[in-house]
């Protein structure tokens, strides 16, 4: 394997794009352009300096034996990763399927698209039928429905899988932008789509649209529910879930993962993951405490905070503080809180596993760890005693 060198990097870290690698245990960054993450501990080095040949012809560094996993930063998507959409929302005839209504049998009803691309480059979404899939022809010794098919192709696929609720004002193009965005990280990704852009849909009516959207939120729990409900119906049959390994909540998103929590009879559906990401939530950070300490209890809590959030800002204007925007009241006890506002590059990001990503390789590994299932690494990061959180550098 060899990585071509760069040092078109911020202060401290050293790029190398990774071509190949012949490590069978490191398959999933074959041909995948990845960055290698400097500086590195004492241990780290001591394991590569006896491998590491040069190559003046190519301007590259040679590694010819396995990498520390944690030191490679996926930069691109891998080939094959899918993109399926599990919605609440109106069937529509558009290209992309979906609406901004709830679906015309009940706001619970869920239907299962697949995202593709024509040779143009345009995307379109593939309903999937609800009869059965019958498998092995007229042998039929196995019947799923399309919801148990994406779940067994993702949990034995070769990437990990994510599973991302959106926020505020997503029609489904945007949607599928922030998927694509994800997907880029090497994993495959399964969207629930709610309708959270209601309408109306100009700037000077955007609170009246927004009050609509947390009814919306609201209105879906069931829905969100009932996709938990057949996830964990799958495990149970199948002992695990393989891939499937993070859910990532992004924005008003986690106002409605917490009207799924706040219930009495809420039944630890979530606890299938391996990781559970806030992300930048628009939900109240006065007592968020208790229903983030309930997702702790089996999985991993990971709650991202940007104080200079331009889009929570607008929030803030409505509602009490917001968890993704507030770097106080960081106390839940099963969650890890990591606050992005002096992180190079995160300015006033709402999306950080994006832009800021780009221009930060602490931020990069941070995602791409957070998205395989994995804990985040703390280099490059500095714990607050103070606060309770870790500040991305």
């Amino acid at each position: 394997m060899w990585f071509q060198a760069s040092n078109s990097r911020p202060t401290g870290m050293y790029g190398f794009r990774c071509y190949s690698l012949n490590n069978t245990n490191q398959n999933k960054y074959l041909n995948q352009p990845c960055l290698l993450k400097l500086p590195i501990t004492a241990s780290e080095f001591l394991q590569l300096a006896p491998l590491v040949t040069t190559n003046s012809s190519l301007s590259s560094v040679i590694f010819p034996t396995q990498v520390s996993e944690h030191l490679l930063i996926p930069m691109g998507k891998k080939e094959n990763t899918m993109i399926y959409f599990v919605s609440n929302r109106n069937i529509t005839d558009d290209p992309l399927l979906f609406g901004d209504n709830f679906n015309a049998e009940g706001a619970e009803v869920l239907r299962v698209a697949k995202a593709q691309q024509d040779n143009a480059g345009n995307f379109s979404l593939a309903l999937m039928d609800e009869a059965a899939i019958v498998h092995n022809g007229a042998i039929a010794d196995e019947v799923q429905t399309p919801l148990e098919h994406v779940f067994d192709k993702f949990a034995n696929a070769d990437s990990p899988c994510v599973l991302f609720i959106h926020g505020f004002n997503q029609s489904i193009e945007k949607n599928l932008k922030k998927c694509r965005e994800i997907e880029a990280y090497g994993v495959n990704v399964i969207a629930f789509s709610w309708p959270s852009n209601p309408g109306p849909n100009f700037i000077l009516r955007k609170v009246t649209e927004y009050k609509r959207a947390r009814k919306n939120a609201r209105r879906s729990a069931i829905a969100l529910e009932r996709l938990f409900d057949k996830l964990y119906g799958f495990v149970d049959a199948n002992g695990g879930c393989g891939q499937i390994k993070t859910l990532a909540i992004h924005s008003l998103g986690n106002y409605l993962m917490q009207s799924v929590v706040q219930v009495p009879d809420y039944d630890h559906q979530a606890a299938v993951f391996k990781n559970i990401l806030l992300h930048q939530a628009d939900a109240d950070n006065p007592e968020h405490a208790a229903w983030l300490d309930t997702l702790g209890q089996s999985s991993r809590v990971i709650v991202t905070v940007n104080e200079t959030d331009d889009v929570l800002d607008f929030s803030d204007c409505i509602n009490p503080d917001r968890i993704g925007n507030t770097a106080a009241n960081m106390n839940a006890k099963y969650a890890t809180y990591y606050n992005f506002t002096e992180a190079a590059g995160a300015n006033d990001s709402h999306r950080l596993w994006h832009k800021p990503a780009l221009e930060n390789p602490t931020i990069k590994l941070f995602f791409s760890r957070v998205f395989d299932g994995k804990n985040p690494v703390k280099a490059g990061m500095q714990f607050n005693g103070n606060l309770n959180c870790y500040q991305v550098l």
